[in-house]
C-alpha cells in the first residue's frame, strides 16, 4: 500500500517510516421501526398502512473476504513491500517511493527514493541506522518513528466502508480522517469525505496490492495524491542484519 508518509520530517510511503482489529463493514442505518398510520374516524374499517425503513445490502461475500484479508494480514512475521506515491497538479509531478523488507516484529530494511535522492535504512530494535550512497552507514543518534507498513494497512482495512468484492479485487470506502491514522496524509489534508480504495487478495487472502487516491488542497490549488503498495513474500522474506561496519 505505498504508503509514503515520513522519514525524519519527510514524506515517506506505505511502508516507510510508509497498511484496527476492528472490522468497518457498512452498517444498517437508523433503528428500522415501523411508523402505522392511525386510522381516519371517517373510515374505521380502512386499513391502516405502513411504513418501513430499506437496510442498505451488504455484500457478504466482501464481508467475508476483508475479515479473512485482516486476520491474514495479522498472522503475517515477514514480507516485501514496494510504495510509490505520485503528487500531481503542482508546477512538477513530484515522485516517491520504497522498497524494502519487514521482519516482525521491530526489524525493517528499506530504499527511500525521492526524485534522484536515495536513503538506504536498516530498523532493528531500537537502533537506526541510515546510509546515502556512496557514503557508508551510520547509526543515528536518537531513535527514529518506527516505519509500519503492515500497521498502515491494517488501518487501512478495519477502516472500509461499503465493501464490494469482484474477483480478486475488494474495493470499499474509508473516512478520509483515517488517512492520517494510517500515515498516509497529515491531519485534514484529504479533501472530501471518504476516500475510496482498492485491494487486491491472493488466494490466502493476503492484500497482495493497495491503491487509492485523493485530492489536497494546497492555497488555492488543488493536488492529486496516488499511493500505491505491493506486497510479496510473505513470511518468506529474509532475516534482516546488522549492516558491516556502521559509523557512530
Amino acid at each position: 500500500m505505498s504508503l509514503v508518509t515520513a522519514l525524519q520530517g519527510r514524506r515517506f510511503g506505505v511502508a516507510a517510516a510508509v497498511l484496527c482489529p476492528v472490522l468497518g463493514l457498512a452498517a444498517c442505518s437508523g433503528a428500522g421501526a415501523r411508523h402505522a398510520a392511525a386510522p381516519m374516524p371517517s373510515a374505521p374499517a380502512s386499513a391502516p398502512t405502513t411504513k418501513s425503513a430499506t437496510a442498505p445490502v451488504v455484500d457478504r461475500a466482501a464481508a467475508t473476504a476483508l475479515a479473512g484479508a485482516i486476520a491474514a494480514s495479522r498472522r503475517l512475521r515477514s514480507y516485501n513491500f514496494r510504495s510509490s506515491q505520485k503528487l500531481t497538479g503542482g508546477s512538477r509531478e513530484q515522485v516517491s517511493g520504497i522498497t524494502g523488507r519487514a521482519v516482525r516484529p521491530s526489524s525493517l530494511a528499506y530504499v527511500l527514493r525521492t526524485g534522484a535522492s536515495s536513503q538506504e535504512i536498516i530498523k532493528i530494535g531500537q537502533r537506526t541506522y541510515l546510509r546515502v550512497p556512496p557514503a557508508p552507514y551510520k547509526v543515528l543518534a536518537k531513535a527514529t518513528a518506527a516505519v509500519d507498513p503492515l500497521a498502515s494497512l491494517l488501518t487501512l482495512l478495519g477502516s472500509v466502508r461499503d465493501p464490494h468484492l469482484a474477483g480478486s479485487s475488494l474495493t470499499g470506502n474509508v473516512p478520509a480522517t483515517d488517512l492520517a491514522k494510517a500515515k498516509l496524509a497529515p491531519a485534514g489534508a484529504a479533501s472530501g469525505a471518504t476516500v475510496p480504495v482498492t485491494f487486491i487478495l491472493d488466494a490466502a487472502r493476503h492484500v497482495s496490492s493497495l491503491n487509492l487516491a485523493f485530492s489536497v488542497q494546497a492555497g488555492s490549488k488543488t493536488l492529486v495524491l496516488v499511493e500505491s503498495t505491493a506486497f510479496s513474500g510473505f513470511d518468506q522474506a529474509p532475516a534482516i542484519k546488522v549492516p558491516t561496519g556502521p559509523r557512530g
